[in-house]
């Protein structure tokens, strides 16, 4: 039931949690004489601005109504601190707790409520071969005491003596990080979470395997009356066929985003409609995205509506989500944002035999300009001293390109790349309209309605970004294969000159040779220099001669994984051929296609490399690259 989606809320729960790290107690009043004692471990519970909150957290107050009580005493505690303390004292109770043979005449239980998933973590800078549970058995496992991993791991042939018992989750991640334990067990959902409350960067920790699934479930002290126990269960199963679909989509995205409805606009290539289904880059980023969060393909549709249908919707309804749109300081607080799905640039196509030419924003008063009603056209043009009596309003692109092919209008105002194509598909001589000037430029968002759950647009975040980053086994991201389904590979002109380039490649051969563990860990880190903080394209990236990614300044996801055989986009092994180049000759450039963390879109790439000894007496490939302004 509880698959891989929906621990991917927490690392986005550090969005809207102001929580300590610490055992400090947390106390909510009750009128009942039960005192609910629990953890910080989402989804199930967790503290949001010192308030309890979570899925057994709901389920239970919900359960205390209709027991006719008030609000439950929920105390939140260290897990050994609670465990040991229902564990020994009267009308208490203990939640989420995984009901094991070794626990079962320890408690009284109520539930279940879900299933929870635990897992082991392994380091990405400190990469173990585990290919199964057997494996497991070979390396030291760090758990927290009195946690449920502990028989799990046993019960999984893991000697006791390579098991290390933690006070609380960030000992047990700070000893897998310095090297005490090789990896750690935890809940699936929980673990991520507590990774991101330590600090640690995004995709260093990866897990590597599953060591069982088990129900949770409310556990009273032994010596809590059979009739206060019974009489719990059954609050709980009518809450739970009253009310746990309701508590499980504001908390787990394979439920809550299913329940969303997606709209967008005629704007090819990001969404359109075709054969009666949307499709787009948009589209299929969407798609690949909620897949990432176990959102069943058939749960979810895509309608394409006229764009100012969409932007009420999405303002009033609190189910909706448009896209592509754009994000503004105007729109700021309007949506909650997920993205960027990409860059455009908004300009002006005119008819060019007008020979209309626009050198300052005062010669655009002189002309009627069309647009769509809401777009951001419309506010770029008011920016630039527009008044809304020289605008020519409607509620789509094709209408609007028609008005200027007639001479109703003298400018049409649109995305370039999407206002080009609405002119090819709309107009019988659309080379004869042409780009005159530029109002504006940024990048285009999911736009979620306020009310819609923070925790579902965070974890749709998180799960966009793994379409983004993660690599399939062929070397290429879901992204980058979209991206190229629908344009062409570009070059542009970067910011990063090629001297830049090879300083940062000089300077980090420096750095290995005099220091390889702290220079690798720093780059990891995505630290400056080796990834320069105001131009986010320039960053270093380190392959052994294996062709195994060790470092990766932009993108540490990728570490530990082998690329040799693995190509860009098009097909190009650049890997091997970079680590080829460098046994060879040492240095030199290769050539690739590649996506630039400063825009969202494919392009012609030239990255330098240099084989360098490390002061571990291993041998590196120390790479950096920049953006091509022309193909070559």
């Amino acid at each position: 039931m509880m698959k891989r989606g929906w621990y991917i809320i927490a690392g986005a729960l550090l969005v809207v949690l102001m929580i300590g790290a610490g055992c400090t107690t947390v106390k909510t009043e009750t009128q009942d004489n039960l005192t609910f004692y629990t953890e910080q471990y989402p989804p199930y519970n967790y503290l949001e601005n010192d308030t309890p909150t979570g899925i057994m957290v709901d389920m239970l107050n919900s359960t205390m109504k209709e027991m006719g009580k008030g609000p439950a005493d929920i105390r939140v505690a260290c897990w050994t601190s609670a465990y040991q303390t229902v564990l020994t004292t009267p009308n208490t109770v203990l939640f989420a707790t995984s009901r094991t043979s070794d626990r079962e005449s320890l408690f009284k239980w109520a539930g279940p409520v879900l299933t929870e998933k635990a897992v082991v973590f392994s380091y990405r800078e400190r990469p173990v071969v585990v290919n199964g549970t057997d494996d497991l058995k070979h390396y030291r496992i760090g758990v927290e005491a009195d946690d449920a991993a502990i028989g799990k791991l046993l019960d999984q042939g893991v000697p006791k003596d390579q098991i290390v018992i933690a006070p609380d989750p960030l000992t047990m991640i700070q000893q897998t990080q310095n090297g005490t334990t090789d990896l750690f067990a935890y809940g699936e959902g929980a673990g991520h979470f507590w990774i991101a409350q330590s600090g640690t960067r995004p995709g260093l920790f990866s897990t590597v395997a599953t060591i069982g699934e088990d129900p949770v479930y409310y556990a009273f002290n032994r010596n809590t009356s059979d009739q206060t126990v019974q009489a719990f269960q059954q609050a709980l199963n009518q809450t739970t066929q009253k009310d746990l679909d309701q508590i499980l989509a504001k908390y787990l995205p394979e439920y809550g985003l299913a329940r969303l409805n997606y709209l967008t606009e005629e704007a090819r290539p990001y969404n359109f409609e075709a054969n009666g289904t949307a499709q787009g880059i948009s589209v299929d980023l969407l798609r690949a995205a909620l897949s990432r969060l176990d959102v069943p393909e058939n749960a979810t549709s895509v309608r394409v509506v006229p764009w100012t249908e969409g932007y009420a919707s999405a303002q009033n309804n609190s189910s909706t989500v448009l896209f592509s749109t754009s994000r503004t300081p105007d729109r700021e607080n309007l949506f909650q944002w997920a993205g960027p799905i990409g860059r455009n640039d908004y300009v002006l196509f005119a008819d060019q035999t007008r020979k209309i030419t626009i050198t300052n924003t005062t010669d655009l008063t002189r002309y009627r300009i069309g647009a769509v009603t809401d777009d951001i056209t419309v506010q770029y043009l008011a920016d630039h001293g527009v008044t809304k009596d020289r605008l020519i309003l409607d509620s789509d692109a094709a209408s609007a390109a028609r008005r200027l092919a007639s001479g109703e209008t003298d400018l049409f105002a649109y995305a370039a790349l999407p206002g080009r194509l609405v002119l090819n598909s709309t107009v019988s001589d659309p080379e004869r309209f042409q780009e005159v000037y530029t109002i504006g430029g940024g990048d285009f968002y999911y736009a979620f309605n306020r009310n819609v759950s923070p925790l579902l647009v965070s974890a749709f975040q998180h799960g966009l970004d793994d379409v983004k980053n993660q690599k399939d086994q062929n070397g290429v991201s879901d992204y980058e294969r979209i991206m190229y389904r629908y344009t062409a590979v570009r070059s542009s002109t970067s910011g990063v000159n090629e001297s830049q380039v090879t300083a940062l490649i000089n300077r980090t051969s420096t750095d290995l040779a005099g220091d390889a563990t702290g220079t690798l860990r720093r780059i990891n880190a995505g630290e400056a220099p080796y990834r320069d903080q105001t131009q986010k394209d320039l960053y270093v990236f380190v392959y052994d001669t294996n062709v195994t990614m060790v470092a990766h300044a932009d993108n540490p996801t990728l570490v530990g994984t082998n690329y040799h055989n693995k190509t860009d986009v098009t097909g190009y092994p650049f890997r091997d051929r970079i680590v080829q180049g460098a046994l060879k000759n040492t240095t030199g450039w290769v050539d690739y296609v590649y996506t630039n963390p400063t825009d969202f879109n494919l392009f012609n790439k030239t990255t330098y490399y240099r084989l360098v000894r490390g002061s571990d007496n291993r041998d590196y490939v120390v790479c950096a690259g920049t953006f091509k302004e022309n193909s070559t």
